[in-house]
């Protein structure tokens, strides 16, 4: 259905003119109210934006044509007075496609480009499908016919909506409510109907993703956010009073159980249909991963058996260790079973059944208790125990870690353009369409070297060896350094510059190297595929002006994120616990870096800093923060076994508190160690 009146939009290209401050200065500069800005504001920016900001179209066909004529001036006769004017109409054509970009990403309403990535394409076709999902092209009337013209289409909505919300005559009684609902307490009823402040507001406006969709006054949240000191004052006055919840909620697991019957159980029973629904067909075909990946957090013990299922953070199932046959009514015992009346581990029952490094580990892990909580199932994968489809996907690719780090860690978090960032992932896994990779895939029948005779076109020789490439990088490599860059192997080259600067004191290698690789490879397909060759100075030129764009780019990009709180140094000394009360001090940590062999330890003295009791530990095997876990359980328990009633707990693990205080999910490693165990009295976090 095609639409006569095209509502107003706000445009994010008009956020880069230098002029569109004035426009918006101008429409609220009698501090008026929200509406009557507004109403000022449209007819202003709409004259503004077609007699100033223009066509973006146009101003780009007009310089990319200014451009071809000073290539071939510069061609015929090359003088430095052109490259000036060149290297101004080029900045002024960045500007331009710029602008051209930021209009397709906001209409194709994706984020997937910090500035300096050339994606107006991709987003121009994005726009154009979605809006041809979008649009209406015939509605069924109540006769089952279908209708395709313009008009009856309108009303037919007009009348559909019209009886929808129509109001009907009947005879409503109002509930009678009084005393339905609790009657909130003086300070909560404050809190709630406290003035929302301009904090509030901004906190709230700076939150929302730049480019989301307008609201009805048809501007979305980056005009807020870039005139916020022009126009706060009014839009705080119009805002007073907005609020909004929502929650959801879903049954989608509890259908499929339940049309499945896979039992009740923690575990589902999963096993494949001929009836089948596609859903139910793709969780069979990947559950065996699903139970690769999953491990227990011992609660109560009473669904976890011991031997055969993974409840050992980091370890697979104990039956795969033990040096000796067990007996089945051994093996089908859960881990409830494995604990004494005290809650201490029946260590007699498998201590000498099992290596000494899987009883350090399980010395670490709470033993259950019958008050405890259900046992829950964890992904592996994650250190959270919440499943991600990235965790996933390297299990089942059978990825080590430190692979993964390789791969990915120093290549994605590369700063430069995405379509770079992604050909130097090609680039390290040696994909890119070389003459060596071409013939392995029977697309060529030479795999030599299109300018070098009788040399092989690998990957390393496209990009470093070759003559059209040693040049360059013989221009950008500090000349002491000329032995190391050449003489290395593809995968040791990559990882090398990633890691340190070849380049002058003070440059950003990494950048300059990953620019520097694609614009090699852009010129590399140019003189084989255009048979033109670009001039040395001419190709380092564009590196160091893509190198200066897409440094600009990271600095706005980084002034629109929220700056770390810089750190502060801060002395400390003990405090004394309030009047009657204990204080117990208390810390853990292990032997190796994050997991290793811990202990925790800690002591309690009075309010005058007497020493009353003091307690020390082994942990076995676990990270800092259980150890640190476990110092606050220990301290605490030595504090029941006093008797002491009034106490106070320190820590200097702000994490160890949190989770304390804000218990983590049930998936968690350290879910037994939370608020339920340690109690809720008062912890205090002190600095180091």
């Amino acid at each position: 259905m095609k639409k006569k009146h095209r509502p107003f939009r706000f445009l994010a290209a008009w956020t880069l003119h230098e002029n569109f401050h004035e426009v918006v200065k101008e429409a609220w500069a009698n501090n008026e109210n929200w509406t009557s800005a507004l109403e000022k504001f449209y007819p202003l920016i709409k004259d503004w934006n077609k007699k100033v900001f223009g066509n973006i179209h146009a101003r780009k066909v007009k310089l990319q044509n200014r451009l071809n004529g000073l290539n071939i001036a510069i061609s015929r006769k090359p003088s430095a007075y052109l490259r000036k004017i060149q290297f101004e109409v080029w900045k002024e054509y960045e500007k331009v496609l710029n602008e051209e970009e930021s209009i397709w990403r906001q209409k194709s309403r994706h984020q997937w480009v910090v500035q300096g990535d050339r994606n107006t394409r991709f987003f121009h076709i994005s726009t154009l499908v979605r809006r041809k999902r979008n649009k209406i092209e015939g509605l069924k009337n109540e006769e089952g016919e279908w209708i395709f013209e313009d008009e009856t289409l309108q009303k037919m909505t007009t009348e559909y909506f019209g009886e929808l919300y129509r109001e009907v005559n009947s005879n409503f009684v109002p509930l009678e409510l009084k005393g339905c609902f609790p009657v909130l307490d003086p300070n909560a009823y404050l809190s709630f109907v406290r003035p929302i402040s301009e904090e509030d507001i901004k906190s709230a406006v700076f939150a929302m993703g730049h480019l989301k969709a307008p609201g009805p006054d048809g501007m979305n949240p980056l005009f807020f956010q870039h005139q916020w000191d022009t126009i706060k004052s009014s839009l705080c006055r119009f805002m007073v009073g907005w609020n909004l919840a929502r929650n959801t909620n879903s049954l989608w697991s509890l259908t499929l159980k339940a049309k499945y019957a896979c039992g009740n159980g923690i575990l589902p029973s999963v096993e494949p249909r001929n009836n089948g629904s596609r859903l139910w067909k793709g969780i069979c075909n990947n559950w065996r991963s699903i139970l690769n990946g999953c491990e227990w957090r011992v609660g109560n013990g009473r669904s976890i058996k011991f031997w055969t299922d993974k409840w050992i953070p980091g370890c697979d199932s104990l039956i795969n260790h033990v040096k000796v046959s067990l007996p089945d009514a051994e093996i089908a015992k859960n881990v409830d079973q494995f604990v004494t009346a005290s809650g201490d581990w029946r260590w007699d029952s498998f201590e000498y059944l099992i290596p000494d490094n899987l009883c350090m580990k399980i010395a670490s892990i709470l033993p259950p208790n019958e008050q405890g909580k259900e046992d829950t199932l964890a992904w592996k994968g994650i250190g959270d125990g919440n499943f991600s489809v990235k965790s996933a996907y390297s299990m089942m690719k059978d990825v080590p870690r430190s692979e993964q780090r390789k791969i990915w860690s120093d290549i994605w978090k590369w700063r430069g353009p995405e379509k770079v960032r992604c050909f130097l992932w090609l680039c390290r896994h040696d994909r890119i369409m070389t003459n060596v990779n071409r013939k392995k895939r029977k697309l060529a029948v030479s795999d030599q070297c299109s300018k070098c005779p009788l040399v092989t076109e690998t990957t390393l020789h496209a990009i470093r060896d070759c003559s059209l490439a040693k040049p360059i990088w013989m221009r950008l490599v500090r000349s002491e350094c000329w032995v190391e860059f050449f003489g290395l192997r593809l995968e040791e080259w990559f990882d090398l510059n990633f890691q340190k600067s070849f380049g002058k004191p003070g440059s950003d290698w990494e950048l300059i190297f990953g620019l520097t690789t694609w614009m090699i490879w852009k010129r590399r397909n140019e003189f084989i595929f255009s048979n033109t060759q670009m001039r040395d100075e001419d190709c380092l030129q564009i590196i160091c002006h893509q190198v200066d764009l897409c440094k600009g780019a990271w600095e706005i990009y980084k002034k629109g994120r929220k700056e770390k709180p810089q750190k502060r140094d801060k002395f400390i000394r003990w405090e004394p616990p309030d009047t009657g009360f204990v204080k117990i001090n208390v810390d853990g940590s292990c032997k190796e870096d994050g997991y290793g062999p811990a202990s925790c330890g800690g002591l309690a003295r009075d309010e005058h800093g007497v020493f009353i009791c003091g307690f020390s530990a082994y942990l076995g095997v676990c990270s800092t923060i259980h150890a640190e876990l476990w110092g606050m359980l220990k301290g605490l328990e030595m504090a029941w076994s006093l008797e002491l009633k009034k106490v106070q707990l320190e820590s200097d693990s702000r994490l160890a508190i949190e989770l304390i205080e804000d218990p983590p999910g049930e998936a968690h490693p350290n879910q037994a160690l939370d608020k339920d165990r340690v109690g809720s009295g008062s912890v205090r976090m002190t600095s180091r």
